[in-house]
């Protein structure tokens, strides 16, 4: 195809004054805007971070393109989603342009900004996009960095549109380092960037079988397991620590093994082969092979032992089965039969995907009252201050701004170090805790009233803690930089 011939990056040649080309233009949009063959380069304003890069010459006549995020309600505008994956910009851009049949000469050039965590194990992000909102397909040419972008090499990608408007690196123009780069040689209806476990794939055929392998782990296919070819999938979700201590006394697990195409059944069995380097004395230990039924808001996993066949083989065990789906292996002592209760209360919270954000406070001292004042938490995807109106008002202060990794869910707030709530009523609630919903890419916050304890002084700082409220586990003890 053309557009996975196409360079990621276009360099365009420098326009010169002898040539007699105009110079690109340089603006931002709101919703849309309008470009012609000098092309350019768009910024999104009100902190939506896109921005586009239009080499000269690569439009043949002019052209609107609307380019906006895309609210979550509006029907096939979401990609068809599998457990475990999530939007990870703010959210499925739009691209129209008017008239429809317009055509990209050079390839265009999308930045914009991401939110989920690269670093988490297993992951990665991808780049998909539609024509319709029906039919999605994974977009080849993208580049993701998580570090600082080299002005040199930015200056290299885009030397005449860099050169003539004096454009800021990346980093500085978005206001973050987290940023995708989607070339484009054509417009698609939706383009969205997605965060998924790491996936390995390979061709299958009847004559030669097949061989994955990720994380240690390995999935043959025999010949004539297939009757024709197919391209087959694995992926490794791996266990952290933190899951790993919610396990029973003695129990061990593998990662959790997605093979696709899903549910589907072989002509001849598969074998999976899993390290047991770490796996202790198997005396008075059972093998359970779990297969997820149900992928819902309620994960569903069933016993699939006895339809499998489990051999070990030097320091792996070889798990043999005729379907492919989801498969999790523990290792119990005996009796066992609450693997599958114990693997619906873990899969949720392996699945969860870490969003990057800002836990943002704000304070406004001695209101509504003389005696109390009041606090406002934010948690935010958003970049820059100046997208809250507390930052445009004298009588509010920052006193605390923290990047933190959060997990979709609900956390709670208290104050330590001699600050206590204040009710509606004016009442003294003590160290009672309030808790915010955290929704990525939607606006949460949560405002507290608080006063100084009667009778204590303030041996140190006041400070913030927020903790799960499921697990209770603290995501952040931070210092308020506020004078009482």
């Amino acid at each position: 195809m053309e557009e996975e011939d196409s360079p990621i990056y276009a360099v365009v040649q420098k326009s010169t004054k002898e040539n007699g080309d105009p110079p690109p233009i340089r603006s931002e949009f709101l919703v849309s805007f309008l470009v012609d063959k000098r092309g350019g380069a768009l910024t999104g304003s009100r902190g939506s971070g896109i921005r586009l890069i239009i080499p000269p010459k690569a439009l043949e006549q002019p052209i609107r393109i609307k380019c906006s995020y895309c609210p979550p309600d509006i029907p096939n505008s979401l990609p068809p989603l599998l457990d475990g994956d999530a939007i990870a910009s703010s959210g499925v851009i739009q691209l129209d342009c008017s008239p429809s049949e317009a055509k990209l000469l050079r390839p265009m050039l999308m930045e914009l900004p991401h939110f989920c965590e690269t670093e988490q194990v297993g992951r990665e992000l991808i780049v998909i996009k539609s024509l319709d909102g029906l039919t999605w397909s994974e977009h080849s040419q993208f580049h993701c960095a998580a570090s600082g972008w080299n002005q040199t090499n930015e200056e290299d990608l885009y030397m005449d549109v860099v050169s003539q408007l004096q454009l800021s690196t990346v980093k500085d123009d978005l206001d973050t380092d987290r940023i995708v780069r989607v070339s484009l040689i054509s417009f698609p209806k939706y383009v969205a960037v997605v965060s998924r476990t790491r996936s390995k794939s390979a061709t299958i055929t009847k004559e030669k079988g097949g061989i994955l392998k990720s994380q240690n782990v390995t999935v043959i296919f025999p010949m004539n397991c297939v009757q024709k070819k197919i391209k087959a999938g694995l992926q490794v979700r791996g266990i952290n620590q933190k899951n790993l201590g919610d396990l029973p006394l003695g129990w061990e697990t593998s990662p959790v093994l997605s093979i696709s195409p899903l549910n589907r059944r072989l002509h001849e069995p598969i074998a999976i082969q899993l390290p047991l380097g770490g796996w202790k004395s198997r005396i008075d230990r059972e093998i359970k092979v779990l297969v997820l039924k149900s992928a819902s808001d309620a994960p569903t996993w069933e016993d699939y032992t006895p339809y499998t066949a489990i051999e070990f083989q030097d320091n792996e065990l070889l798990v043999f089965t005729k379907v492919t789906g989801l498969f999790w292996v523990f290792l119990t002592t005996k009796p066992s039969s609450n693997a599958a209760e114990v693997a619906n209360t873990l899969y949720k919270s392996i699945s969860s995907v870490q969003y990057l954000c800002e836990v943002i406070v704000f304070y406004r001292p001695e209101f509504p009252r003389a005696w109390c004042n009041t606090f406002r938490i934010h948690l935010t995807n958003r970049r820059g201050l100046e997208q809250f109106s507390e930052s445009k008002l004298n009588n509010w202060k920052l006193c605390l701004r923290r990047p933190v990794s959060l997990e979709e869910g609900k956390y709670r707030f208290r104050f330590n170090q001699g600050l206590v709530l204040v009710g509606q009523d004016e009442s003294i609630l003590g160290q009672i805790v309030d808790t915010l919903d955290f929704r990525p890419f939607l606006e949460d916050s949560l405002t507290l009233v608080s006063r100084k304890m009667d009778q204590q002084p303030l041996v140190r700082q006041p400070t913030l803690e927020m903790s799960k409220s499921d697990s209770g586990a603290t995501v952040l003890d931070a210092e308020l930089e506020v004078q009482l």
